[in-house]
């Protein structure tokens, strides 16, 4: 069986063909020679038979012959006895006659010598018909000789009548040897069916058996070919699995063997290279690593699918590397702000329709919900016929250089309003003295206008309350610009927030047609300045009524004008919205409304809302707004919650908020 193994496959096939050539070689020979050994019986049987049957029936048809001579003969003879006178010559019925009993004789001579010629035994019926055929040969003479001698017509019909019986047993005897000889051959003929038909039962049989023995053999070779190749199969499955020691040695020296020795040694060449690529995998990933950056390699396509990412993915984003490699949990589009989307798909395009390189800065959004910076630094891969085969690049987080940027903005910003409102309180500080000083004089000057004119009927009075309203204008100018430039130190009481409000609203009044909505819930207490967050909730409340009365405007849909107060409990604040239903504040000026001197009114300063925000702030409070165009504006302020130990409210704020 080693031997086997070992021979080539071709060889191992041909061994198989051959076995089956002369499986096949033997079967045929085995049935050829029984069918032949039955012909060649069954041609001995009809050879010896037929000849037999063919003399039998001959001498059978010489004693026909013979007897129907001698019943013509004595019957002619008989007749011409009894009819005294008869001329009828009888030379002709008694040369037939006498053929007949030489043909006869010749005949039985000729059987005789066949018997001794055959060493037939005395048992053989052939001699009964010899002696049977001597016998009516004998008789025959005897008619001939008792008619030659005058015998009578009854004597001549007596001995016709012996001869009758003598040649009827004659004839039984050739009938019963022919129907003999034709049972013999008959027997041999069924006989030879059954051999043939055992002959084609055994050839099928042979045939079966061959056929199995060739499947049998078929199916050991093909198996000891296919074994070795399925063995191999599997081995070569588990290299591509990253087993690269699943090759082992081969035990045939075949074409299959030589190929698994082939295959050993080019796996041994991958181990190498597959050991030298894992150290410069470790090299290159030490280097990647230690580079403040995320390094990819990605498809072109809407989820930018990755082919590459470096680990400090998961410091920008929060998810592993192997997250994003073939989008497997996740697309990297998936962790690009939605609002900055649209600027990466231009922008990539963009670089790859230009051949060159682009950069981006967009918004990663984090695992844990917060957005971070990136600026990406990337460009096309084009293979040797133009076709895009990938996009490489780099990712830098830098929200810490936009937070300083912001941080470097904002001081900016704080500083140049510092330096605005200090020369601000410069010029405040010189109009108040310049101004006041007139401004009184005026005053006085119109108050003594009045008296000397009152009751004159001159027709001044218009005029002079028209002097007087804008000198309380201009006054009041000039102490929004002092309130706005100076620092005051804040006097704050634990107040009970809602109860405060309540009363400030209860003596603040606004239009008739605009209906103050109370919604006081917050059930909080914070230290307050009073009538510096007065001053807060004044200014908003005017001003969002002054908004719903403007000339002009009036609400499309024909709702109720009203201004919402509303407080919250919000965690460690509390949260104080003045909401109104007016036409709002478009988005261009929305960015400019805390803006020292930015106003929309025609008589206004821009001073109101600036005081605002600084009054909040002072009291460690935020102050947002959100407007819709037609639809209202609301301010929010936060404002720190006391505990309940830090402070307790006066009784009257607890009476006013319950």
């Amino acid at each position: 069986m080693r031997f086997f193994n070992n021979m080539r496959i071709r060889d191992k096939i041909f061994v198989g063909y051959l076995l089956a050539i002369l499986a096949v070689v033997g079967v045929a020979a085995l049935s050829w020679r029984y069918l032949t050994a039955t012909d060649e019986r069954f041609e001995q049987a009809v050879g010896r038979d037929v000849p037999q049957i063919r003399v039998l029936e001959h001498l059978r048809d010489k004693a026909a012959a013979l007897i129907h001579a001698v019943d013509v003969f004595a019957s002619r003879t008989a007749v011409n006895q009894l009819r005294a006178g008869s001329t009828d010559t009888l030379t002709a019925k008694r040369a037939a006659m006498q053929d007949a009993e030489r043909d006869l004789a010749a005949f039985l001579a000729a059987l005789a010598g066949d018997l001794r010629a055959a060493h037939a035994g005395e048992a053989d019926p052939r001699n009964q018909i010899l002696a049977a055929g001597a016998a009516v040969l004998d008789a025959s003479k005897g008619l001939v000789a008792r008619a030659d001698n005058g015998a009578t017509a009854n004597d001549l019909l007596e001995i016709a009548e012996d001869f009758d019986a003598s040649a009827s047993q004659f004839r039984t005897l050739i009938d019963g040897a022919i129907a003999s000889e034709e049972r013999a051959l008959a027997t041999m003929h069924e006989e030879t069916r059954a051999a043939q038909g055992q002959a084609t039962w055994l050839i099928g049989g042979g045939v079966l058996v061959l056929i199995l023995v060739m499947l049998a053999c078929g199916y050991t070779i093909a198996n000891r070919i296919a074994q070795p190749i399925v063995r191999l199969r599997a081995a070569m499955v588990r290299v591509g699995e990253g087993d690269l020691a699943a090759i082992e040695e081969s035990s045939t020296r075949d074409e299959v063997g030589s190929l698994v020795d082939a295959i050993r040694a080019m796996v041994g060449r991958l181990q190498e290279a597959s050991k030298e690529l894992g150290e410069s995998e470790v090299k290159f990933r030490t280097l990647v690593g230690n580079i403040p950056g995320v390094f990819y390699r990605c498809a072109n396509d809407a989820a930018y699918t990755m082919e590459f990412i470096s680990p400090p993915i998961q410091d920008l984003s929060g998810y592993p590397a192997s997250d994003f490699i073939g989008n497997k949990v996740r697309t990297y589009a998936s962790i690009i702000h939605a609002d900055d989307m649209d600027l990466v798909n231009k922008t990539v395009e963009e670089g790859l329709n230009q051949r060159r390189a682009y950069v981006i800065e967009y918004r990663v959004v984090h695992r844990d919900g917060s957005h971070r910076w990136a600026r990406e630094y990337g460009q096309g891969i084009f293979g040797e016929t133009g076709e895009l085969l990938h996009l490489d690049g780099a990712v830098f987080d830098i929200t810490e250089l936009r937070q300083a940027l912001d941080q470097a903005k904002e001081a900016m910003d704080k500083l140049s309003r510092q330096e605005r409102l200090a020369a601000l309180g410069q010029v405040a500080g010189t109009v108040s003295h310049e101004l006041r000083n007139p401004l009184a004089a005026i005053r006085n000057s119109m108050a003594l206008i009045r008296q000397l004119t009152a009751d004159k009927g001159l027709g001044v009075e218009r005029a002079v309350d028209r002097v007087e309203r804008n000198i309380a204008r201009c006054n009041g100018i000039i102490s929004d610009l002092l309130e706005f430039t100076r620092k005051r130190d804040l006097n704050r009481t634990a107040t009970a927030i809602d109860g405060w409000l309540a009363e400030m609203l209860d003596e603040h009044t606004v239009a008739d047609s605009i209906a103050v909505v109370r919604e006081l819930a917050s059930n909080g207490v914070v230290a307050l300045d009073r009538d510096r967050f007065r001053q807060v909730m004044v200014n908003l409340l005017d001003n969002a009524a002054q908004a719903m009365t403007v000339s002009g405007w009036s609400p499309t849909d024909g709702r109720q004008l009203s201004i919402v107060v509303r407080t919250e409990a919000a965690g460690p604040h509390v949260r104080v919205s003045v909401t109104d239903s007016g036409p709002g504040i478009s988005s261009e000026n929305l960015a400019k409304i805390f803006e020292p001197l930015f106003t929309t009114k025609a008589s206004g300063v821009g001073l109101g809302l600036p005081t605002v925000r600084t009054i909040v702030e002072q009291h460690g409070g935020t102050i947002d707004v959100e407007s819709t165009v037609d639809v209202g504006t609301t301010f929010v302020v936060w404002l720190p919650r006391q505990t309940a130990e830090a402070a307790v409210p006066d009784a009257k704020d607890k009476e006013q908020a319950a």
